[in-house]
């Protein structure tokens, strides 16, 4: 044995004896005989126990809220300490990055015999749904759509399909937050479907908000015309026709449908009013 052990080794036996005397040395022995026996070799290792990390586990009732510009403040389901459930009374909630899109926190710290308890929970502020406000084809091959704007949103993911379901030919395009995009090369007389998402980027990670509802649009063909540049052609804007009060037609003659009080407008004018042209005159 080591000149060191056997020391610890007497030391440990004459503390056992004192201690019959001195009832505090017993303390001192308990030490000494821990570090003689926890190394044969005469090296001293004490152990200590680990403090208990004081930490609180915390429930959400809910986890995931809409952008709306306010802070968003999660109500707290449970806080539990190594599984049993405690009273609102031993801590207090606090919140962080809790109003713009992104992670935010629920900090909950202990009071009372709860002190230096600590605990969090995290939730989400997602983006709001996009709605699209207009969508037309007023020029050949091509379709217009506006939607809302969005100040959280980085841009937005335009989709459009013939496919309703948007399983097949599915078109992305990336747009900014102008609102408004002109989509064109497509094919007239048929059916698109469109939607559109928001999306931003925050501290590296993407977000995206939820589809909007779909829309529809027939695309305009090309050499199409409207009705009104159909008639202005067969008929000269200068040239003077025939309406009554009752009547949806315009026509060439006074007598034609036997209209009653009929008189005289430019063919323009008619065509302003609603009216179409008389299949017995033209």
């Amino acid at each position: 044995m080591s000149r060191i052990f056997k020391r610890n080794m007497v030391l440990m036996l004459l503390c056992l004896v004192l201690s019959v005397f001195v009832g505090e040395q017993k303390y001192m022995c308990a030490e000494y005989g821990a570090a003689a026996l926890n190394s044969a070799d005469g090296t001293t290792e004490t152990n200590t126990s680990a403090k208990a990390q004081k930490t609180f586990e915390v429930k959400l009732k809910k986890n995931k809220f809409t952008y709306n510009g306010k802070a968003q403040k999660p109500v707290i389901k449970a806080v539990y300490v190594n599984g049993k459930k405690i009273a609102k009374k031993y801590y207090k909630v606090t919140y962080k990055n809790n109003r713009r899109v992104g992670k935010g926190i629920v900090i909950v710290k202990g009071k009372g015999k709860y002190k230096g308890y600590q605990g969090s929970a995290e939730f989400n502020i997602v983006l709001k749904k996009a709605r699209i406000t207009k969508l037309t084809s007023t020029k050949a091959g091509t379709f217009t759509v506006s939607w809302k704007k969005d100040a959280q949103a980085r841009n937005f993911q335009l989709q459009y399909s013939r496919s309703k379901s948007f399983t097949s030919g599915v078109k992305n395009v990336w747009v900014g937050r102008s609102g408004k995009k002109l989509v064109k090369g497509l094919t007239g007389n048929k059916a698109y479907y469109i939607r559109i998402r928001a999306f931003a980027k925050i501290n590296g990670e993407e977000w995206y908000g939820p589809w909007s509802a779909i829309k529809s649009v027939v695309i305009k063909q090309k050499g199409t015309k409207t009705q009104a540049q159909t008639q202005t052609q067969i008929i000269p804007q200068s040239s003077t026709v025939w309406i009554s009060g009752s009547g949806t037609k315009y026509h060439s003659h006074a007598s034609c449908s036997n209209m009653k009080h009929p008189w005289q407008v430019s063919i323009s004018e008619a065509i302003e009013m609603g009216r179409t042209a008389c299949s017995k005159c033209y």
